[in-house]
């Protein structure tokens, strides 16, 4: 028989399947289902200790969710201060940065979009997207400072095309990604791809509108 002991005895495996397989997919339902047999009080005051693919993902992913923070802050925290050696001036510092919170914010609504959840692979896409998509905007600022007030189109004019090459590069990488058999490997390509595309936008479109806005603003006075 079926799990059954050596002395004959049966009972002491208990086989636990979730009642839809989708259900797996919902992360609330997965750590419910996880602690619903994780340790288990007997009447006799013995306990049953539970595991399986569901407590050992579920832990994975209470890791996970406790670093998210830390990770994308100290991210954000090191690509700012990058940034701050690079540009001397507050005014250039906060377009850039302003520029890549965009992009990051386009990032996160695209993938809310295509429906795209978080696992503990993917989520890598956005403190990766902060160190290389901040260095489109980055370009594109140097190249306006360098040609003086008033210079926002010619600059993004001399500089956007090298910008989407250097961008579609890294795209054409992580377009790899998303041919994976492994699914959290492609959703981190799809991630990926996103938050390039977003930070892209943000640097040839945003920026260069905002100091087109603020050239003319500042001729008006």
């Amino acid at each position: 028989m079926a799990f059954s002991e050596r002395d004959g005895t049966c009972g002491r495996i208990v086989y636990i399947s979730p009642t839809e397989v989708e259900l797996v997919d919902d992360a609330h339902y997965l750590f419910r289902w996880a602690d619903s047999y994780r340790r288990t009080e007997l009447a006799d005051g013995s306990v049953v200790l539970g595991s399986g693919r569901a407590v050992i993902y579920a832990d994975i992913w209470a890791a996970v969710i406790s670093d998210i923070p830390k990770v994308v802050l100290v991210s954000l925290l090191a690509t700012l201060l990058v940034v701050t050696v690079a540009f001397r001036k507050r005014r250039a510092l906060v377009l850039v940065m302003g520029t890549l919170l965009v992009g990051a914010a386009w990032m996160t609504g695209l993938l809310a979009v295509v429906g795209a959840r978080l696992n503990f692979l993917n989520f890598i896409a956005l403190p990766i997207t902060f160190g290389i998509g901040v260095d489109y905007a980055v370009n594109v600022m140097q190249r306006y400072r360098r040609e003086g007030r008033g210079s926002a189109l010619k600059a993004i004019r001399e500089t956007g095309g090298a910008v989407v090459l250097c961008s579609l590069t890294t795209v054409l990488g992580y377009l790899a990604l998303v041919s994976s058999v492994n699914f959290a490997v492609r959703s981190l390509g799809v991630a990926a791809v996103l938050g390039e595309i977003a930070c892209l936008g943000a640097a040839v479109l945003v920026l260069p509108a905002t100091l087109v806005w603020l050239d003319r603003r500042a001729g008006k006075a």
